[in-house]
């Protein structure tokens, strides 16, 4: 029997052929500050799974609830789910930068987040490490990419997911964590501050 927490639904999955397939405009989400949209190609995409890695203590959990208060004030529903902070850390953070309309909400559990993404356009995850299985040990990073990654495509949410770098500047956990999204970006200290791979 399979478990009811990794069904994502019914999806066909007879072939078709190129010509019977209806084209869908990739449409963008445009959060509305014009340098991270035009670093975006026009703001992210529905469905869109997003890594960013970087050095700790760079910023990257300042910039991303700026961001996400951005898209709130657009009208774009968000959510940002910490396994970092707690929601006192977290409001503070927000009282420091004035952000009053994104919600914030501190959460381990993969099941837990899989209702975010039902719920919402677009979902921040700090961070992909700390993100659990129930009764599962072990490295989990890859399993509970594929099961987000799947609840996102079946949802149009665009998912960003803040991933753990080690001192040389490379991405803790699974090495294939970067082959399975559509986009990686690189935050580093220096004069080359952001690295883009799509």
């Amino acid at each position: 029997m399979i478990d009811s927490r990794f069904s994502i639904g019914s999806i066909e999955t007879t072939p078709k052929a190129v010509e019977e397939i209806d084209a869908v405009e990739e449409k963008h989400l445009s959060c509305g500050i014009e340098c991270v949209d035009n670093f975006l190609s026009g703001g992210l995409v529905p469905g869109q799974i997003v890594v960013i890695a970087g050095d700790s203590g760079i910023g990257k959990t300042t910039w991303l609830l700026q961001f996400l208060e951005a898209y709130e004030i657009n009208g774009v529903s968000t959510a940002f789910a910490s396994n970092e902070e707690s929601l006192q850390q977290l409001k503070a953070k927000c009282d420091r930068l004035e952000l009053k309309k994104i919600k914030i909400s501190h959460i381990v559990s993969v099941y837990t987040i899989l209702k975010l993404i039902e719920t919402n356009q677009v979902v921040v995850i700090d961070s992909l490490q700390g993100v659990m299985i129930p009764d599962e040990k072990g490295s989990i990073d890859k399993k509970v990419l594929n099961l987000i990654t799947e609840k996102a495509k079946l949802f149009n949410t665009s998912v960003v997911l803040i991933s753990h770098a080690t001192k040389a500047g490379k991405e803790k956990g699974n090495s294939s964590i970067g082959h399975q999204v559509d986009t990686r970006i690189i935050v580093n200290h220096g004069s080359d501050a952001f690295f883009m791979e799509r």
